[in-house]
């Protein structure tokens, strides 16, 4: 289950640990905005020194929402985002 704190961001279970999501439609959003997102994966990352997770998602409101359904359709529909590991 995820929950909203208020701190404007998402926490996963009751460890109360925050993740980020990165939406990557074509809207530019403001940091914190509330959205109805599909995920579509996750990306891991390095913030000063600790693993730092990242909800990879697009708002369901997109025009290209119902063509992207998980990583692989990325590089697709948005030629300029890369989540391969190269």
């Amino acid at each position: 289950m995820v929950l909203y704190n208020e701190y404007n961001r998402y926490v996963l279970n009751h460890c109360n640990s925050a993740v980020d999501v990165v939406e990557i439609g074509e809207s530019q959003r403001k940091i914190g905005e509330v959205l109805k997102v599909k995920p579509l994966g996750a990306l891991a990352m390095i913030d000063e020194g600790e693993l730092d997770w990242k909800i990879v998602a697009i708002s369901l409101d997109d025009p290209k929402a119902s063509l992207v359904n998980d990583v692989n359709d990325v590089e697709k529909h948005f030629p300029v985002i890369s989540l391969s590991p190269n």
